[in-house]
């Protein structure tokens, strides 16, 4: 796992300034704000478990990973794969850091362009974690 700030490739930086705001795993390296050393250790340790699932999507998945990450079936609503990359990756954040659900479908409702249903979401992750 590579930690990497401001020192991203020429050719990274469109996407980190398009997304800016976001941490952002691309192949084996980690994006993350400048002022990420000055953030909550709790914080830090959540984000980058979270990072570290999309680091083993993008081992198993290779180059398939970004290309269904980003537009299949469609960029917004119904993003079936980013849905589903992103849900195993919120998981360990339920599970491990006490992250709520409904913070984390409001999240992924509002923040990764509309993936899923809200209802879907909640009632997904409502059973993985044992609740209903």
């Amino acid at each position: 796992m590579i930690i990497r700030r401001s020192d991203a490739p020429w050719y990274i930086r469109p996407i980190l300034w398009f997304a800016r705001g976001f941490t952002i795993t691309i192949g084996r390296s980690i994006y993350v704000s400048d002022t990420f050393d000055s953030w909550p250790a709790r914080e830090r340790e959540a984000i980058l478990a979270h990072e570290r699932v999309h680091l083993e999507q993008w081992r198993r998945w290779k180059i398939l990973f970004p290309v269904l990450y980003l537009l299949l079936p469609v960029p917004i609503f119904f993003a079936y794969f980013r849905w589903r990359f992103e849900r195993e990756a919120f998981l360990v954040n339920v599970r491990q850091h006490g992250y709520d659900v409904e913070q984390v479908v409001d999240s992924l409702w509002s923040g990764y362009f509309w993936t899923w249903p809200r209802a879907w979401m909640l009632r997904w992750f409502y059973r993985k974690v044992g609740h209903e």
